[in-house]
């Protein structure tokens, strides 16, 4: 059966992160934003979730801002847009386990899988 990889982050990454990607008279602010995920409790995973955000927002604070107000919504789609951006449009299967009996895609999937985790890879040490 194949499984996407799930990233192990921290909030040190997400500061290197927001250092890289967003001029210094910008940090607060972009923290500021970043900070409105993860106050309500059953908001999960706030390291991951804004790493997500920060990737999709690509420097860009207006974005940024779009993609952490989404987050707030359903975290699903941030998330899957940063981590995963070929599974979905490539691969979508059937429902059915990624593997050889039900799906005669497992071969290709497998590969865009292991295109999505080098992409998040290279962008995360960036």
């Amino acid at each position: 059966m194949l499984t996407q990889p799930i990233p192990e982050v921290t909030s040190g990454d997400v500061d290197r992160v927001v250092r890289r990607d967003f001029p210094e008279e910008k940090h607060a602010e972009v923290l500021e934003i970043l900070s409105v995920y993860g106050r309500e409790s059953w908001q999960c995973g706030e390291d991951r979730v804004r790493l997500a955000a920060l990737k999709l927002a690509d420097g860009d604070v207006g974005k940024l801002r779009g993609e952490i107000d989404r987050a707030v919504l359903d975290y699903h789609g941030v998330i899957s847009g940063a981590e995963y951006p070929g599974y979905a449009v490539e691969v979508g299967c059937c429902g059915l386990p990624m593997d050889d009996e039900h799906c005669e895609h497992a071969a290709h999937a497998k590969e865009v899988i292991d295109d999505d985790w080098r992409q998040y890879r290279v962008w995360l040490e960036g």
